[in-house]
């Protein structure tokens, strides 16, 4: 995409979806993701990385992603079972994305990064 003053000049999509199509983004939601937890560390709104992710949501406490440091989710290395079975039903499931989290835990969280499937851009 390039633009200008707020304008679009060019836009182009690779593998032919357009516009109005959704598509994965966990590399870069990962990098705002990041950046965010760190301006708001910054900004005394969350005190830590080790802070359980319970601590800010407290819909999600008592349930694994609750009980999960945020640094885990940072590296990638939550733990947590995440099920992506394909491009076609990943777009139709990602949407809310909490939704595809089993809530059932494959491994404790660490800072061991194994990052499983593709990155679909």
């Amino acid at each position: 995409m390039i633009a200008h003053d707020q304008t679009i000049l060019y836009e182009h999509y690779q593998y032919g979806p357009t516009n109005h199509d959704r598509f994965l983004s966990q590399s870069m939601a990962k990098t705002i993701t990041a950046m965010l937890i760190g301006i708001a560390i910054s900004e005394g709104a969350i005190h830590s990385v080790d802070d359980t992710v319970q601590t800010y949501v407290p819909e999600l406490t008592g349930k694994e992603i609750g009980k999960t440091p945020i640094q885990a989710f940072l590296h990638m290395a939550s733990g947590i079972a995440f099920t992506q079975t394909s491009q076609g039903a990943a777009r139709a499931t990602t949407r809310g994305s909490i939704e595809n989290f089993s809530g059932k835990t494959k491994s404790a969280p660490s800072t061991n990064l194994a990052l499983c499937g593709p990155t679909l851009v």
